[in-house]
């Protein structure tokens, strides 16, 4: 028996050799997509950038680089960082670094699926390998995974690994199997940088549990053992992520308050739900993947070959097999998760398509953490593949017994078995998915988008960067074109993605701006560049802009295809104007000096520029940061009512409020409402709630008006594409067109059977900081401007200054979480850290410890309040000097965690020695015992 035991294990061990040989060939072919080039875009820039660049930011909890500084979450995927910094120190090149995690991802995937499928139905080698390639080899890693570039690929690949020794762990308990989990658990960070990933791994691995759970539900030892041990693996993975929990307290304001500026979860519920219709979630083709760009031109070339009806047919494989698979379930019981799993992603992925599409948006509307997939395609696609894929693997597999079953003689079975089964493999791990053989799934350019494939850095930003580095003083830069949003794509004519330009300049440039903290001052500041007004100086002086960069390089078809000459109307994504008029009006500010010219890329030198990371000011000036509401009758002026627009009716119950509903037999095309601003002398900025009726579609925005009151652009304030259940904050900024003397605002809804919109606390008013740092004399750097609130609750007078003599501060030290100064004052002053606001910056006296910071808040007696409309200050009211440090209290938590997390290894790791230990000493115990029973027998 002991023999034949050994046979089978060596067997077994030989065929999984064989396999994942198979599998780790197959995941050389990423080698082949590169063709001597990097692949950067999208949300994957990181290949342009130097690996210790980011090393370094990953380190630290706060990122001075975005915008005006802001809590980071790069420390979250530190761990790709660190091993590519690894790489790079070995000699790997760029590219070459790059290739390693392109098969590290691709064949990765292969084999997490192959061990998730031998761990569910051990002995199906067929399946395991069957499923593992089309774990690799499918419509969704081609058109979503491997088009938008980001680091889910880490959750893609590794998540079936996470899932099968969380499985295997909860079932034998074996310390092999939870090393193995937390091992998992560990490289599965690296797509931390979305917390989505850390709630769907949740998902994965509680579903299991609760599945395993009703199905030993009559054995109770089974569950006790489950329960215990997931409990165990509960709090090690605490232990051993304390590195990114603790500090990502802290990130989540901030990743809260971007989520909020930003559309909605149900609006983009909506965008993406409109091509998801059931039969295209079942054969993974993309909400929007093979969409036409244009008229005559596809987004990706490959697109037209899916159009013919015979490749369209293809896909329904997909379907068949893993139903095929699901019907195995009365005999497999591991598989019960997978198809729930699969069925139920399926359902959301469809997005608000029928069937029972109310159902997903009251499901979205009504649970919380619901924005986490709110690309329903996109993430709870990664959670289907992961059950699908072991179905498709055992349908496979039942495919080759079926016809071996149907065909007489053994030998003629098994051909004709292996015949339609490798049949059924080239439809669908090759025909299927051609572009990825060829290398088209990587997005090769088109009349007017720039390919991933980027054969290197240019040169000139290269040489940018050297040139930076050489200074070494703590600046900005603001770039023209201005990229407006974190999502907005940076189009140049080498690169299509998030802005890379930090990353390769590594430098602090202030973008991108909107939903991060003083993110007004920067657009106002880049937008009155453009046009060329004084504000533009004022802004730049204040936020510490040394240079302003040009970069010809842009995607100019792209931009100028979004934006009219004549009207410089502000586009949504990006401030621009033409090229020649951009370098026009820069060369026109008597303030600027080109000093540095690298390729297509223009430095301007901010002759007023001073260092001012940080410094000391006594006088001040108040800001009444109320504002006045446009939209309501104020100083002299009317305002208007509300117009309706067609045959709808409206109800206004309070000022700022609106009721919006058509009538069902009204014939216009679209019907609705609008209402008159007053006259506009400063930026705008504004704030509303609004719910719609579930089959209400309407716009709301505003319509800009030249002197003359004719029309010049519109702002589009919100889409509302189906409705939403639910009341919806938005807020933001707007920036006027320089001719608009004029505005009303607007709401346009297709009239229909019960459409109705309701928008309530509507506010459109001045930005009052702009307004007071660029009107009258504007900013000076001699005065730090505050909000009357925290002029009242502070020790001074709201009216004037008080008469001190200037204070002085000097910089010993700076890091990018904390700074050590010396600060000497006559009388009340205050100290100002040119770094957005943040309530995590906290100052203390001397030199504290990261203990002292960890355990309590500054102790410099002096108020901490937001300056400037951005910046930290604190308010020192006695005179004296003053040794400070500043301190970004959540970089502690990050040391701490690491600490927590190395301690959890090593008591690990101490554990697992010690069991053994006992173990072999009962082994060797009962072995001595069997050894003297047999020799008394013998001497008896």
């Amino acid at each position: 028996m002991g023999k034949m035991n050994l046979g089978r294990c060596k067997g077994l061990i030989r065929g999984t050799r064989v396999d994942a040989a198979v599998i780790l060939l197959a995941g050389l072919l990423p080698l082949f997509w590169f063709r001597g080039s990097l692949i950067a875009g999208m949300d994957l820039p990181w290949p342009l950038s130097s690996p210790s660049y980011l090393v370094r930011s990953a380190a630290s909890t706060w990122n001075p680089a975005l915008c005006l500084g802001t809590a980071d979450v790069s420390f979250r995927s530190a761990l790709y960082f660190v091993i590519s910094l690894g790489l790079h120190k070995l000699g790997f090149s760029l590219l070459a670094t790059e290739k390693f995690w392109f098969v590290f991802w691709f064949a990765g995937a292969g084999l997490s699926m192959y061990f998730l499928i031998r761990a569910l139905v051990p002995g199906n080698r067929l399946a395991a390998l069957g499923g593992a390639l089309f774990y690799m080899f499918n419509p969704y890693v081609m058109v979503v995974r491997l088009y938008e570039l980001n680091l889910w690929l880490f959750f893609y690949a590794l998540a079936p690994a996470v899932l099968a020794l969380f499985a295997t762990s909860i079932r034998t308990g074996r310390k092999l199997h939870v090393a193995g989990f937390l091992l998992a658990s560990l490289l599965v960070t690296m797509s931390y940088a979305n917390l989505g990933s850390v709630i769907m791994l949740a998902m994965l691995l509680g579903g299991y549990l609760v599945v395993y759970l009703v199905q030993n539900r009559r054995s109770r030892e089974r569950m006790k053992r489950a329960l215990g041990c997931a409990s165990v693996l509960a709090v090690l993975w605490l232990g051993i992520n304390a590195w990114w929990i603790l500090p990502s307290i802290s990130s989540l304001r901030q990743e809260a308050s971007f989520r909020q500026k930003n559309e909605s979860t149900m609006e983009l519920l909506e965008m993406t739900s409109r091509e998801s219709a059931w039969h295209r979630v079942l054969r993974l083709q993309g909400y929007w993947a093979f969409d036409q760009e244009e008229a005559d031109e596809p987004l990706f070339p490959y697109a037209r070959r899916y159009e013919r009806s015979h490749v369209d047919a293809l896909g329904w494989l997909i379907p068949a097999l893993g139903f095929a698979g699901l019907w195995r379930v009365r005999r497999e019981r591991e598989l019960l998760w997978p198809g729930i799993l699969w069925l139920a992603s399926a359902f959301f992925m469809k997005g608000t398509r029928p069937p029972l599409g109310s159902l997903t948006r009251w499901i979205f509307a009504s649970l919380p953490g619901m924005s986490v997939f709110r690309h329903p395609f996109d993430k709870f696609g990664m959670l289907a593949l992961v059950g699908l894929a072991p179905l498709v693997g055992v349908g496979m597999e039942g495919f080759f017994g079926w016809v071996r079953r149907r065909v007489t003689g053994k030998r003629a079975g098994m051909t004709l078995g292996a015949c339609a089964y490798a049949v059924t493999a080239l439809l669908l791990l090759v025909l299927l998915v051609w572009p990825m053989w060829t290398g088209e799934a990587i997005y090769a350019g088109g009349s007017k988008l720039a390919s991933f494939r980027i054969r290197e850095v240019p040169d000139p930003y290269r040489e940018a960067a050297s040139w930076l580095k050489e200074q070494g003083d703590v600046f900005r830069i603001l770039p023209l074109p201005y990229n407006r949003g974190f999502w907005s794509l940076a189009m140049f004519d080498w690169y299509q993605g998030h802005d890379p330009t930090r990353l390769v300049l590594e430098s602090d440039v202030a973008v991108p701006s909107v939903g991060y903290a003083g993110g007004e001052l920067a657009e106002q500041a880049a937008y009155d560049l453009l046009l060329g007004r004084e504000c533009a100086r004022l802004l730049c002086n204040l936020l510490g802009v040394k240079y302003i960069l040009l970069r010809a390089d842009a995607n100019w078809e792209i931009l100028s295809g979004d934006i009219r000459a004549d009207t410089r109307r502000v586009d949504e994504e990006c401030l621009f104007m033409p090229l020649p008029e951009m370098r026009r009006s820069l060369d026109g500010l008597d303030w600027l000096q080109p000093v540095g010219s690298f390729g297509p890329l223009t430095f301007y030198l901010n002759r007023d520029w001073k260092p001012t990371l940080l410094y000391a000011q006594s006088d001040y000036a108040v800001v009444d940061t109320g504002g006045e509401n446009l939209l309501e009758a104020g100083n002299g002026e009317e305002s208007g009512n509300w117009e309706p627009l067609g045959d709808v009716e409206w109800e206004v119950e309070e000022p700022g409020s609106l009721t919006l509903e058509s009538h069902a037999g009204a014939h216009q095309e679209v019907v609705g409402a609008r209402k008159n601003m007053r006259s506009i002398k400063a930026p705008l900025t504004y704030r509303f709630r609004l719910r719609a009726s579930a089959n209400t579609r309407a716009n709301l925005f505003i319509k800009w008006y030249d002197a003359a009151g004719a029309p010049l652009s519109n702002y589009l304030l919100m889409e509302i594409g189906g409705g939403t259940a639910d009341w919806t904050e938005r807020s933001g900024f707007l920036l006027k067109p320089p001719e608009a003397a004029g505005a009303e605002l607007v709401i346009l809804m297709e009239p229909s059977e019960g459409a109705r919109v309701e928008v309530k606390d509507l506010f459109v008013g001045e930005q009052s900081w702009i307004k007071a740092l660029c009107s009258g004399e504007g900013y000076s750097p001699d005065t730090v401007y505050i909000s009357r609130e925290d002029a009242e609750r502070l020790p001074l007078s709201p009216e004037t200054s008080g008469e001190t003599s200037p204070p002085t501060c000097t910089i010993e030290s700076s890091r990018p979480w904390s700074a050590k100064l010396r600060l000497k004052t006559d009388g009340p002053c205050f100290l100002v850290l040119n770094q957005a606001y943040d309530a995590g910056w906290q100052a203390y006296l001397g030199s504290p410890g990261w203990l002292k910071v960890l355990t309590s808040s500054g102790d410099l007696p002096a108020a901490h309040l937001m300056v400037n409309g951005y910046a930290n200050a604190w308010f020192v009211e006695e005179a004296g000097e003053y040794e400070v440090t500043l301190y970004y209290r959540p970089q502690t938590l990050l040391y701490l965690g690491v600490a927590l997390s190395a301690l959890t290894w090593v008591l690990f790791a101490a554990w697992c020695i010690f069991i053994t230990a006992a173990s072999r000493g009962r082994q060797k115990g009962s072995s001595e015992g069997r050894v003297m029973g047999s020799s008394t027998a013998g001497e008896e």
